[in-house]
């Protein structure tokens, strides 16, 4: 009786081991998606990491709490950052690292710096994320000693789009001839490149600096707001970023956006102030948005600006473009015709062409 308990339990332990190897070594490790530190930014006067692992913020000049993504946040419209201490939880790990928040791009000149650890000290490395007025987002990872390099950024098509909040995040993934860096956009990636920096000489000893940074860094103005900072150990996976984007996406304002002739895309979009191309539409409409054509002929090359429509509309949560007050506008690729590719002569100087799988 004896030597069959024995057994029974043998197995037990056996099948328990088994398991957590299986496990350990299966790809799944819980620190692949741990959160380290999380500012919800709710209180100015308490900005606390809510995990319990990271230091309280200290605000500089002037910042003000205004409606967030979720709850209140932290708006940078004049020369207010805010300082948080140097501490493991907010560094790049060796074992790779994600960065999350939720970002309001209300106005941005040639090089907005709005989050930086480090930059631009010599001999330190660091990691820097900013905005120009090219429509570029970039992020900047040094070892300091290579500032500057090609090889230290990371850069993407990054429209401003008015009062509109974009979820965004950036992982750090080591491979052993330096680090692969991808960023995401609204839950989809917009790019991933090889840096060659070594992980582990990126952020060493310096300050994390948010919000507008131009006095301390010497660089143009971000004025904008920041909500829902999250750092976590490990890269995330697709489905938790998409998880992460849809908790909170349906708290999401819906928009109206203005496209006319006589606009300018670096409006704000509103009727007083449209934009005047397609693509700016295309480029910043999110799901529950609506953008209006005034009178007008506005061409389009399908190739590069259809590429914005899939945004994860749904038929209960459209995309709407139409004319405004029924106002007559055309949208026209007519010069796309001689792609066999894409269109099919239908009569005449009359076009046409099939989009598969989009919402609208």
């Amino acid at each position: 009786m004896q030597k069959r308990v024995f057994i029974v339990l043998l197995m037990v332990v056996l099948v328990f081991a088994f398991t957590f190897i299986s496990f350990r070594f299966s790809g799944n490790v819980v620190s692949e998606q741990r959160l380290l530190a999380y500012y919800s930014f709710d209180d100015k006067n308490n900005l606390v990491d809510d995990i319990g692992n990271s230091g309280k913020a200290k605000i500089f000049g002037e910042v003000i709490n205004v409606q967030g993504i979720k709850n209140s946040t932290l708006s940078f419209e004049n020369s207010g950052y805010i300082n948080i201490s140097d501490n493991d939880a907010i560094d790049i790990s060796a074992e790779g690292s994600s960065i999350s928040f939720w970002l309001l791009d209300k106005y941005r000149d040639s090089a907005s710096y709005f989050i930086s650890k480090g930059f631009p000290v010599i001999n330190n490395g660091s990691y820097t994320l900013l905005l120009n007025s090219n429509n570029n987002f970039y992020a900047y990872f040094e070892d300091g000693k290579n500032q500057y390099n090609y090889n230290t950024y990371t850069g993407f098509k990054f429209p401003r789009c008015g009062n509109k909040w974009n979820y965004v995040v950036i992982i750090v993934k080591p491979e052993s001839n330096g680090a692969r860096i991808k960023i995401y956009q609204d839950g989809i990636k917009r790019i991933e490149r090889l840096s060659t920096i070594p992980i582990d000489l990126i952020n060493q000893n310096a300050d994390l600096l948010i919000g507008n940074l131009s006095s301390f860094l010497g660089a143009s103005s971000f004025k904008g707001a920041i909500d829902e900072l999250k750092f976590w150990k490990g890269e995330l996976s697709e489905d938790k970023i998409k998880q992460e984007y849809d908790l909170l996406k349906q708290n999401l304002t819906q928009n109206f956006y203005y496209i006319s002739d006589s606009g300018n895309d670096l409006n704000s979009g509103t009727i007083d102030s449209p934009w005047k191309s397609a693509g700016k539409g295309f480029e910043c409409a999110n799901p529950g948005d609506s953008v209006y054509f005034r009178e007008g002929t506005y061409r389009i090359d399908r190739l590069k600006e259809a590429t914005y429509f899939p945004r994860g509309a749904s038929a209960d949560k459209r995309i709407t473009y139409k004319g405004y007050n029924e106002e007559k506008a055309v949208i026209s690729s007519l010069e796309l015709k001689n792609n066999s590719n894409l269109w099919i002569r239908e009569k005449g100087e009359v076009y046409s062409m099939q989009i598969n799988s989009l919402a609208y």
